[in-house]
């Protein structure tokens, strides 16, 4: 799992592609001091989802 060191990187599960594309997007093409609390924001938001879709896969 990606510690959102590397811009631009992101795990390869679709899910987490398609459930954060925009928020990630957004906040890698916007790197304005105004949106870091943003892009730290979607950072743990990311890593939250990327937890949940582990779990449902290892569940479902």
């Amino acid at each position: 799992m990606t510690d959102g060191s590397g811009p631009g990187r992101a795990p390869c599960d679709p899910g987490w592609r398609l459930l954060f594309r925009r928020e990630y997007v957004w906040g890698a093409d916007t790197p304005t001091p105004g949106d870091r609390s943003a892009r730290i924001g979607m950072l743990i938001a990311a890593q939250l989802g990327a937890k949940a879709a582990k779990g449902e896969r290892k569940w479902g």
